[in-house]
């Protein structure tokens, strides 16, 4: 059944909502002001958008006119849609993964999208993107702590409050995000080897923004340098876990994404790369994933993405897999029995048990050294 009301009067998600709420199967959205709808975009207003399923059409006023004269001049009128869907031709299908920082990725999202990437990563070839924005002309404080290479890239702000919780700079959390980058581009010819970049956020998320976060007190208020240096430190200690990255080629590839290697604040390839995909692709929320070119619409859960991945297959390609008939939850079963996927906690329980031990044994020496004073 296709719906068509007026645009106007409350933010087309909503309207496409109610009518898929209502049953409807195609929404279709008649402009008030103009015929020609070329330049005219429907505006995802509240950013609710990305779980709608149905899909929406526009058209303008006077064809919008034309069809309400002809649905009251007869009882039925039916028309046909002929929706584009991009279908693979081949057995491979691209999945890119869009963040502005590991703050918008939420660890259980994580985890879901690579349980489903184990059952099909055969047939994915997957990229990883960083989404910027841009303040060429910001005044200098802003731009050395908010943003690299000198405000052409600057912090998409995380929708998750979570941002609010650490004292970081913009600039540190970006870097945070460049670092996990050139993690993607060491092991993007080595598709197998995918789990040591979803290992790599998982933990970057969950350790050294709140790591980082804890030695504000060590590091000087507006000391960029030394946020940027502290946020390396963590990182490279993530990346050291895994015996299948190479660590002095990840710091390698950070420095050298500048344009002057090592130099935060010239231009920077590897965002520059993302910042014109982004502006082909027409992405604008994040987190966001696109396959085969075109953004996915659904909820961020890792079910409802392989099932658009299924869909994107042509049946002459469809694996095994994406059949109805296949239980997807036997391959989750066996994955979550023996799963690769590492946590860190571990690690870094140790490492403050450590540095609590460390400063007890200096609080001791320095203590006995004051009585031996007083005793002579």
């Amino acid at each position: 059944m296709m719906v068509m009301v007026d645009a106007g009067g409350c933010p087309v998600t909503t309207k496409v909502r109610n009518i898929e709420r209502a049953g409807g199967q195609i929404a279709l959205i008649s402009d008030g002001f103009y015929d020609s709808i070329e330049d005219v975009f429907m505006e995802d207003v509240d950013g609710s958008g990305f779980s709608l399923v149905i899909p929406a059409l526009l058209i303008g006023k006077s064809d919008g006119q034309a069809l309400k004269d002809t649905l009251k001049a007869a009882d039925t009128v039916k028309m046909k849609v002929d929706l584009e869907i991009s279908h693979t031709t081949s057995q491979t299908v691209d999945v890119g993964l869009w963040y502005g920082s590991t703050l918008d990725l939420d660890p259980m999202f994580v985890e879901s999208l690579y349980d489903y990437w184990q059952i099909i990563k055969k047939n994915i070839k997957f990229s990883a993107h960083i989404m910027t924005l841009q303040c060429p002309n910001c005044v200098f404080e802003v731009k050395e702590k908010e943003c690299l290479s000198d405000g052409l890239y600057c912090l998409v702000p995380p929708k998750d409050t979570i941002g609010q919780q650490y004292n970081i700079t913009d600039a540190a959390v970006l870097y945070d995000a460049l670092f996990g980058r050139c993690v993607y581009e060491n092991i993007k010819d080595d598709p197998q080897n995918t789990v040591s970049y979803y290992n790599f956020i998982y933990n970057s998320r969950k350790f050294c923004q709140t790591w980082h976060s804890n030695l504000q007190w060590w590091v000087e208020d507006g000391a960029v340098v030394q946020d940027l240096e502290s946020m390396k430190w963590c990182n490279a200690n993530q990346i050291s876990k895994h015996s299948m990255l190479n660590l002095d080629d990840i710091l390698q590839c950070v420095d050298n994404s500048f344009k002057e290697p090592g130099n935060n604040q010239t231009d920077n390839m590897l965002l520059y790369q993302d910042k014109l995909l982004a502006e082909v692709y027409g992405i604008s929320v994040h987190p966001a994933i696109t396959i085969n070119g075109q953004i996915y619409k659904g909820d961020l859960d890792g079910e409802d993405i392989f099932r658009a991945i299924c869909a994107s297959f042509s049946t002459q390609f469809k694996p095994l897999q994406c059949l109805e008939e296949y239980d997807v939850s036997k391959d989750l079963q066996l994955h979550n029995a023996k799963t690769d996927f590492y946590d860190g906690s571990d690690f870094w329980q140790l490492t403050w048990t450590l540095l609590c031990v460390c400063a007890l044994n200096v609080c001791l020496i320095y203590c006995y050294k004051k009585w031996q004073q007083r005793q002579h």
